[in-house]
């Protein structure tokens, strides 16, 4: 049936779903159909909360704050496996120029991360060879990869590689 505009307003107001029309800060996570949508916008709300309280930013707190949710897990009798790195990372991380590109996949700001993922192989390339020119083997690690493969390598996280997940 449809709805009434008032009880459309009400449902728009009260959906726990992040909308860039509804949200002031922006988000930049999913979630599913099946009531994760409150659990996590909830939590995600505390913590901004608690950050913009203390003028941090989660950017710079991310790496302290992910310790500490291991700490919880590990405190009630959990093993605790961090999946930082895909099987293509590890891989690259051993060749010439690999440990530069490591330490450039963790220093890198997140925003940056995401912008290179979402422009692409192309994007990658250009920023990595200007980041990391003069590297020994960087060159060669790069030019090993099509634009398309450098997208797959840059992207291959821990928690998207099944084969680390296995």
């Amino acid at each position: 049936p449809a709805r009434s505009p008032s009880v459309f307003a009400v449902w728009a107001a009260c959906s726990s779903y992040p909308r860039r029309t509804k949200d002031t800060i922006p988000v930049d996570f999913l979630t599913g159909s099946m009531g994760l949508g409150v659990a996590v916008t909830a939590f995600i709300s505390l913590v901004q909360d608690y950050l913009i309280a203390r003028g941090a930013l989660a950017e710079e707190d991310a790496d302290r704050m992910f310790r500490r949710f291991d700490d919880i897990f590990e405190t009630c009798g959990w093993r605790v496996v961090a999946l930082k790195h895909g099987r293509l990372q590890r891989e690259a991380f051993k060749r010439p120029g690999g440990a530069a590109l490591e330490e450039w996949i963790e220093n890198c700001p997140n925003a940056d991360f995401a912008v290179l993922t979402y422009l692409g192989g192309a994007a990658w390339r250009e920023r990595l060879a200007r980041d990391l020119n003069g590297v020994a083997g960087i060159d060669t690690l790069l030019a090993s990869h099509d634009d398309a493969g450098l997208g797959r390598l840059m992207t291959n996280l821990g928690g998207h590689c099944i084969e680390s997940l296995l």
